[in-house]
């Protein structure tokens, strides 16, 4: 299969569409980037909203709009993430929720760590998270500007490094070819792409905040929804993990933050589904002691729902 060719300096932002609630404000901060060789390909995954319509009121060439024949996202969103992929004709590569948020600088500044790391293919920005039913806004603390895929990944499991498909940018012929990893309702495709897609060049990060995740009640990743499914893709993410740093030092550390997370599963999941979830998690990540404990926990009501919850969980 012949290999595509990439538009030099042209950045390819794309929005996976399928919520109308905030695409206008999406697209608009696509749109209003000062670095100026962008162009921003919509691919609407069959949504019962009429999306084309909302694009429509954007009068502007650099827009490129798809509509799927059928809604990938029943299978797997992630598919519509590679779908965008497809679509790509920049050098380099955004993908951009629908609705998430990017600084007008978010390009320009990443492209500074492109110019500066030219072997490096993976470039980060700092987000805000805009709580929409508390109103509160919170931003995250900076990465190292750069580090390979070890030290990446032993940030990871002292949990200092989360993160959403938003913040970040791609040498688009790096990443087309692996494309973004599946799992179930999406959960943790995120870091596990990334995972990939670093593991030749590391990652290079800006230190300002140059994009918005917007919590809300239509995102995925809202507290409560979905928990089998999401306790579910969170295990294969440790063993796919497993086998991706195979014989690395910090396996066992990994079941160990795979058993804290799985609390907070149980934690934030209806009673039957406490269950459930105690009794889909693996023996490397709770001892016998530890597996009675929760039980019992959960028999006498101490795993209770806290409210709106960590992303990630």
């Amino acid at each position: 299969m012949q290999q595509p060719t990439y538009i030099s300096g042209l950045v390819t932002i794309a929005i996976p569409a399928y919520k109308k609630t905030f695409l206008a404000d999406a697209i608009r901060s696509a749109l209003s980037q000062t670095y100026a060789n962008i162009e921003l390909v919509i691919v609407d995954d069959d949504s019962p909203n009429d999306l084309q319509a909302i694009v429509a009121t954007f009068k502007d060439s650099r827009i490129r709009y798809y509509r799927n024949f059928r809604n990938l996202g029943a299978q797997n969103v992630v598919k519509n993430w590679n779908k965008c992929l497809e679509y790509a004709r920049g050098e380099f590569f955004v993908l951009l929720c629908d609705d998430d948020l990017l600084e007008a600088n978010f390009v320009q500044e990443l492209m500074k760590l492109a110019n500066k790391y030219p072997t490096c293919n993976v470039f980060h920005a700092r987000k805000r998270i805009l709580y929409e039913d508390t109103k509160e806004i919170v931003e995250d603390e900076p990465w190292t500007e750069w580090e390979g895929l070890e030290t990446f990944y032993a940030n990871k499991v002292k949990l200092k490094r989360f993160h959403t498909i938003t913040e970040f940018m791609y040498r688009t012929a790096h990443i087309a070819p692996l494309g973004y990893v599946e799992f179930p309702v999406a959960w943790g495709s995120d870091d596990i792409s990334i995972f990939q897609f670093i593991k030749d060049g590391g990652i290079a990060s800006s230190q300002v905040c140059l994009a918005a995740f917007r919590y809300n009640d239509e995102h995925i990743s809202k507290s409560g929804t979905h928990m089998i499914e999401k306790a579910q893709a969170r295990i294969k993410n440790f063993y796919w993990a497993g086998e991706f740093f195979k014989g690395n030092r910090y396996d066992a550390e990994m079941m160990g933050y795979l058993g804290r997370m799985m609390k907070e599963f149980v934690r934030r999941a209806d009673v039957l589904d406490k269950f459930r979830i105690w009794a889909m998690v693996p023996k490397q990540a709770w001892s016998m002691q530890e597996r009675l404990k929760v039980l019992i926990g959960i028999f006498i009501g101490r795993y209770r729902h806290p409210g709106y919850g960590a992303i990630g969980v």
